[in-house]
C-alpha cells in the first residue's frame, strides 16, 4: 500500500519520519496494538487459553520501526555486542548451525563413552514480561545513547492494546506496563539486547546455544554425576538471572535430557528452584527439531515446524 503512494505523500511521510527521529517522539496511534484472538482448533471456545493472540499495529509506524531497527542492528553487529551463540532474528544465522553443533556434541559423547546432560529452558511469555527499565539500562550498557535511546524510550512509553472482535467490537484500551510489543519490527532486536547477558550465567565446562528465548545448556563428562554438578550450577545461575530481570522460567516445559550409552549408570536428577526438572528422552530443540539418541549410537533429527525467520512487514 505504502509503495503505491504519490511522490507528494511519500515526501510528507518522510518528513514525518524524520521529525519523529529528531524529536524522539512516537505518535500514540503508532503505539497502539489491536489484539485479534484466533481460536485454536480442537480447543474449548469458552477458555481464554484456547485463543492465540495476533497483534496488529500501524503499518506506517512499523515501517519507521524497520528503518530504525536496521540502524540498531548495525550498531549491535558491527560492535560485536550480541553474543556469537545467539542465532535468533539475525542475518546469516540459522538454527541448523546450532543444531549440528549440538548433535555433534552428542555424537562425541557416544564415541568417547561419556555422558552428556542437557537442559532446555522455556521462558513464559518472554516478550510480554520484559522489564522496560531493565531494557533501558541494557541499551545504555550496549552504548546505545543519544537519539536512538531517546526514540526507543519514547516508543516503549505508554504502549497500549485493546482486543478487537469480529472487526468491529473493541475492548477497553489498556496500558502495557511491561514487555515489548508483539508484531513490532524492532521488538525482536530489543529482546536480543535484553536477553544477551543470560550467557553470563554459564559456568565452566558447560556449553550452550541461544535462539531468541530458546536457550539450551549441556555438559559432557566421564560420568553423569560429574556432568550433573556442572549443569546444576548453571541452572541455578540462570534461575537467579531470570529472577533479577523479571523473566519466568516455566518449570513444566523446561526439560532435562541425558544422552549416554551407559545402560547401568545411576540416574541423576536436576532441580530448578528446588523442584525436580521433568525428563524428556526426545526433546524439541530450537523450537523446530526433535532430538533422540539411542543406545545403538544413532541420533535422529526430525523437523517439527518451520523456524521463525524474523519480522516482516
Amino acid at each position: 500500500m505504502i509503495k503505491h503512494l504519490s511522490p507528494h505523500v511519500l515526501s510528507t511521510l518522510l518528513d514525518l519520519f524524520n521529525n519523529s527521529w529528531r524529536t524522539g517522539c512516537v505518535p500514540e496511534v503508532w503505539k497502539e496494538a489491536h489484539i485479534i484472538p484466533i481460536h485454536k482448533k480442537g480447543k474449548s471456545k469458552t477458555d481464554p487459553i484456547s485463543y492465540r493472540p495476533i497483534s496488529l499495529i500501524s503499518c506506517v509506524g512499523k515501517l519507521l520501526e524497520k528503518i530504525i531497527n536496521k540502524r540498531l542492528m548495525y550498531h549491535l553487529e558491527t560492535n560485536g555486542i550480541i553474543s556469537p551463540t545467539q542465532s535468533g532474528f539475525r542475518k546469516n544465522k540459522t538454527t541448523e548451525d546450532q543444531l549440528t553443533y549440538f548433535v555433534q556434541n552428542i555424537e562425541n559423547a557416544f564415541q568417547e563413552q561419556k555422558s552428556m546432560l542437557s537442559v532446555f529452558f522455556d521462558l513464559s511469555k518472554a516478550f510480554d514480561t520484559v522489564w522496560k527499565e531493565g531494557l533501558r539500562l541494557k541499551l545504555l550498557q550496549s552504548n546505545i545513547q543519544g537519539t536512538m535511546c531517546k526514540w526507543i524510550s519514547n516508543f516503549l512509553h505508554k504502549l497500549t492494546a485493546r482486543v478487537k472482535l469480529d472487526g468491529k467490537y473493541y475492548s477497553k484500551q489498556v496500558i502495557m506496563k511491561e514487555g515489548v510489543p508483539q508484531g513490532s519490527a524492532i521488538s525482536p532486536t530489543l529482546f536480543l539486547v535484553y536477553i544477551n547477558d543470560i550467557t553470563s550465567a554459564i559456568t565452566p565446562y558447560v556449553k550452550h546455544t541461544l535462539h531468541a528465548d530458546d536457550f539450551a545448556i549441556w555438559s559432557t563428562a566421564e560420568y553423569a554425576t560429574a556432568a550433573k554438578v556442572r549443569v546444576q550450577a548453571t541452572v541455578d545461575k540462570v534461575f537467579k538471572w531470570s529472577q533479577d530481570w523479571g523473566l519466568t522460567i516455566n518449570l513444566n516445559k523446561t526439560l532435562f535430557t541425558k544422552f549416554s550409552l551407559k545402560t547401568k549408570e545411576r540416574d541423576v536428577t536436576l532441580t530448578l528452584n528446588g523442584q525436580p526438572l521433568p525428563t524428556e528422552d526426545t526433546p524439541t530443540f530450537l523450537e523446530s527439531h526433535s532430538i533422540s539418541g539411542s543406545p545403538g549410537n544413532h541420533i535422529s533429527r526430525r523437523s517439527t515446524k518451520k523456524p521463525y525467520t524474523g519480522p516482516k512487514l
